[in-house]
């Protein structure tokens, strides 16, 4: 394809809704900025592949945003990306996320958070799994049992799959995606998000050795 068949290329409602969805925009805003990163996609010469289904699923391999485009290559069917805090166009610019990293957590989550869960993880995360798994709003009451089964969760069903890469997004078996990092500020690794597990989200990464993207 050619960068200019981005603008001829459809994209159907699904994948306008799925982008609407993940970066809280309009319908016309989301196919606009749906065609500016296939325009990207396309004239950066990002990674392609076909699915077992025969879609294309062509995505930016290290910066974690793709498409997945039919067969005949006429329409977008799906947008994927491990940033549901930023678009496209915001990473590419360099605009911070907003994904909160430990240094920002509450004195008093921070104490049973790292008692319990064997590496440094973000606010948004624990809230996120207590609030849609454990069914907590945490207090000081709350968070020691809460902690601990986040950290014997991840500890069975989270941390044994991670292949220690940089950037990885891994399933939890029960709905949930959790992304991992390694940096040089956290070279033994970090969690620092949890999604639910969708259409927006990511599925579990492969090896690093099989080069896989972890998105679509």
């Amino acid at each position: 394809m050619s960068s200019d068949e981005a603008y001829e290329v459809d994209v159907t409602p699904g994948a306008i809704a799925n982008y609407g969805r993940v970066h809280a925009v309009t319908p016309q805003v989301a196919e606009t900025q749906i065609r500016s990163l296939l325009e990207d996609l396309i004239s950066e010469q990002a990674a392609t592949e076909q699915s077992e289904t025969g879609a294309w699923r062509i995505y930016f391999r290290k910066h974690g945003y793709g498409l997945l485009i039919s067969e005949d290559r006429s329409h977008v069917l799906r947008y994927c990306t491990w940033h549901m805090e930023r678009t496209w166009a915001q990473y590419r610019t360099g605009v911070t996320s907003r994904i909160t990293g430990p240094g920002g957590m509450s004195a008093w989550k921070r104490e049973a958070v790292t008692k319990y869960i064997p590496l440094p993880i973000g606010e948004k995360a624990v809230n996120l799994f207590a609030r849609h798994v454990l069914g907590l709003k945490l207090t000081p009451e709350n968070i020691d049992v809460a902690a601990e089964q986040i950290g014997v969760h991840l500890s069975k069903n989270v941390l044994p799959h991670w292949q220690r890469g940089d950037d990885e997004a891994i399933d939890d078996g029960i709905g949930n995606t959790w992304r991992l990092v390694r940096s040089e500020h956290h070279p033994d690794g970090m969690i620092v998000a949890v999604y639910a597990t969708d259409s927006t989200s990511p599925p579990r990464q492969e090896p690093a050795s099989e080069h896989r993207p972890g998105i679509c």
